[in-house]
Formats: structure tokens, C-alpha cells, sequence
């Protein structure tokens, strides 16, 4: 947990393919290394609704590549055909 993360979904630092992007997960337990979120340009979180309020690693890593690959034209929605 960190003080004012940005939604995952209007994070505009994930928009740039020209200049990537580093996907970083923590332990489960431990999180990310306070010096390592230190040298990150963005904290991130995933919008969780209902009775959970935490999601997995491998659940964290598949929404976010999955947002970073939306964002830069590489998935095509079978909804937007």
C-alpha cells in the first residue's frame, strides 16, 4: 500500500509505446522494496470493488499488461469489431 496511487486505468504513463514501460510486482507478502518504488516514475493500483480489496500477483500482472497492450493498439476488442 502507498500514499496516492494512480488508478490504473488513467495512468498516463502507460500510454507511450515509444518509450515503454517497466512493469514492477512485488511479493505478495512484502510488496516492492521502498527504494525500488522510489526510482519509479508511477505507483499504479488496480480498482477493486466488493468484498476483496486485493488481488493476487499473477491477477495484478495480467490486468496491467493487459491495460498497456489496450492502450497501445495491441489487442483488439472482439466488442469494438
Amino acid at each position: 500500500t502507498t500514499e496516492d496511487p494512480i488508478p490504473l486505468g488513467v495512468a498516463p504513463q502507460l500510454g507511450d509505446e515509444g518509450r515503454g514501460v517497466a512493469i514492477v510486482l512485488g511479493n505478495e507478502v512484502t510488496g516492492v522494496d521502498k527504494a525500488v518504488m522510489e526510482e519509479c516514475d508511477a505507483v499504479v493500483e488496480i480498482p477493486v470493488f466488493g468484498v476483496k480489496n486485493s488481488l493476487n500477483v499473477a491477477c495484478c500482472a495480467s490486468v496491467a499488461l493487459y491495460e498497456v497492450l489496450r492502450r497501445w493498439g495491441k489487442w483488439e476488442s472482439r466488442v469494438e469489431r
